[in-house]
């Protein structure tokens, strides 16, 4: 008798088929060594340039779903707390062999509550059909990964400073901010910056910037990061005023600050 294989192993193989092949042409995936709830690391290709950028993707298979709103996929909440940690985005997709489709979802936009994930050791999570990954606009993936790369940068910048230093003002700015608190933020981010106290300028600028980005006033924004960058031209910098440009540009249909 011949070998055969196993009927995971090939519809695991069709999905990472069909995975692949629903990539814009130009971008390309990494593959962990270990296996620890991330199937691939997807990187963006932009212009024939590799922008750094990227997400990773955890790929399920089924044979068939008869849920007709959702595609319903078990995961360890251990797989689930890990996705926790990450610093980049987590894409959940599902493959459907029977409908030959994928379905997706951002992990952090997940409803989930906490109590969920508490003393059990698997969780299902619903993965709505809306998201068709043959009908995915992937300037929209970008888009959330670029927002996700500027808030790492400034939390990596914000990591390195002194924090016995700061003044009253630009802890409470900062704690406003990773509470999400933008306008508060907002508020003492300029006071700090009236008081001429701190040596962190560019980083309360950025931090200004990236409060009013997320409170939708691109155009403020824009006159904030432009200010950091004339004090301190660093990529990521660069990014954050991208960033803002990308949305404002997608608001606005203007294509070329989209660009």
């Amino acid at each position: 008798m011949k070998p055969k294989r196993h009927n995971n192993h090939i519809l695991e193989n069709e999905s990472n088929k069909f995975f692949n092949n629903n990539l814009p042409l130009s971008w390309f995936v990494d593959k962990p060594e270990n296996d620890y709830g991330i199937d691939y690391i997807t990187n963006i290709v932009v212009n024939n340039e590799v922008t750094g950028l990227y997400f990773s993707v955890q790929l399920k298979a089924k044979e068939t779903e008869q849920n007709k709103n959702s595609v319903n996929i078990q995961f360890k909440t251990s797989t689930l707390n890990f996705y926790k940690s990450r610093l980049e985005p987590v894409l959940l997709v599902a493959f459907v062999k029977e409908e030959n489709q994928a379905y997706w979802v951002w992990f952090d936009e997940l409803d989930l509550d906490e109590s969920q994930l508490l003393n059990k050791e698997s969780l299902y999570i619903k993965i709505s059909r809306n998201n068709k990954l043959t009908e995915t606009d992937w300037n929209l993936i970008i888009k959330k990964v670029q927002k996700n790369a500027s808030i790492k940068f400034l939390i990596e910048s914000f990591s390195k400073l002194n924090y016995e230093n700061l003044e009253k003002n630009e802890i409470a700015a900062w704690k406003n901010y990773f509470d999400g608190n933008f306008n508060d933020a907002i508020f003492y981010f300029k006071r700090s910056l009236e008081e001429n106290l701190s040596d962190n300028k560019p980083l309360i600028l950025r931090g200004i910037a990236h409060s009013l980005y997320e409170m939708f006033n691109y155009n403020e924004a824009l006159t904030f990061i432009n200010k950091c960058i004339e004090m301190e031209a660093s990529n990521d910098a660069y990014l954050t005023k991208a960033c803002i440009l990308a949305e404002q540009g997608i608001s606005t249909f203007n294509k070329s600050k989209l660009l």
